[in-house]
């Protein structure tokens, strides 16, 4: 019998936590391997592509997709996107609104690589889960929100906000 060793998955969901529930919930998606869709750095800013923009616009649209969320604040960063989602009640879960998300990208990205000649993506465009933080009260939103704003997308000091949060969470998860 051969013995593989497999590397152990980190939970991303909070075990036994409805997320179907009302409340703020601070997402980010990574890209498949990391590639480069969305744009790029320069100087310090980020310089979306088209697919930039095309990723930015079907957020706005999941208002009207979803009539129970409203969009906050979002970064597109060249190989992930930050956004922070807002519940206004119990309903579909967040699970469901990531996953209309990356379908709609999907396939806009892949209608504008056959029409306009971009560059294609390999496999798929994003990997196959998303890290969530959800919000835990208003003092947590308002860091959340005022780093987006004050940060500088691409430097040390902004993926290291980042990269905090996200170490807090999987400690909490266990």
């Amino acid at each position: 019998m051969i013995n593989r060793h497999f590397p152990q998955r980190h939970r991303m969901r909070w075990q036994n936590y409805d997320y179907t529930l009302g409340g703020a919930y601070f997402i980010t998606i990574c890209t498949h391997r990391h590639h480069h869709c969305f744009g790029e750095i320069v100087d310090g800013e980020m310089i979306r592509n088209a697919a930039g923009e095309m990723l930015a616009y079907w957020y706005a649209e999941l208002e009207h997709k979803f009539n129970n969320i409203e969009c906050g604040v979002s970064v597109v960063m060249p190989n992930h996107f930050h956004c922070l989602l807002l519940k206004m009640d119990n309903g579909t879960s967040v699970a469901d609104i990531v996953r209309w998300l990356k379908t709609m990208t999907t396939n806009a990205y892949i209608k504008r690589v056959k029409q306009h000649n971009s560059e294609p993506f390999d496999e798929r465009l994003w990997q196959r889960s998303y890290w969530d933080r959800v919000v835990r009260n208003a003092q947590e939103y308002e860091m959340i929100q005022n780093y987006k704003h004050k940060l500088i997308p691409g430097t040390d000091e902004y993926d290291l906000v980042f990269e905090r949060l996200y170490q807090d969470e999987l400690k909490k998860r266990g």
